[in-house]
């Protein structure tokens, strides 16, 4: 082992090879590397959900559930939906060069309809006397709502 460490202090200079222009380009190498990483991750993460949502389906057509419960749940699904379509029109967008402003307002448009079930469910929940909420939250969602109304006081006239 003692001459093989010798061997490599010994080697010829790499820094003047072409091969190690390699070494220049590392960060960018690393970079994609890590980005490829990532699709991995989300590319598997995207398949376990899908395999978990079989099993959920299974699971709902057997069993009794709250009908809020599955509400919530067809909504988050919907907005996930929602997403990943967007997602993939955007990129269709990157990949043809097309403006990607109709998708915008797409987008906007389903925020609307969200924000106005959101906001209908949540005026029910608030209507309860039993549901206690902290005060922060509540001035928070205060200051967001103002914010939204005299924006939308600005857009509607």
């Amino acid at each position: 082992m003692h001459t093989h460490t010798i061997k490599l202090r010994h080697a010829p200079s790499r820094e003047k090879s072409p091969a190690n222009a390699k070494s220049r380009l590392r960060p960018e190498a690393e970079r994609e590397c890590k980005n490829q990483r990532q699709r991995e991750s989300i590319a598997n993460r995207v398949a376990g959900s899908i395999a978990e949502l079989r099993n959920l389906q299974e699971l709902l057509l057997s069993e009794d559930v709250d009908p809020r419960l599955l509400t919530d749940f067809r909504d988050a699904l919907n907005r996930t939906r929602t997403t990943a379509w967007a997602v993939q029109q955007y990129l269709a967008c990157l990949t043809t060069e097309t403006d990607s402003t109709t998708l915008m307002n797409i987008l906007a448009a389903e925020r609307i309809r969200v924000t106005y079930q959101l906001g209908h469910a949540l005026a029910e929940e608030l209507r309860k006397p039993d549901l206690k909420l902290q005060p922060g939250q509540l001035l928070e969602l205060y200051k967001v709502m103002k914010d939204l109304t005299a924006r939308l006081s600005e857009l509607v006239g």
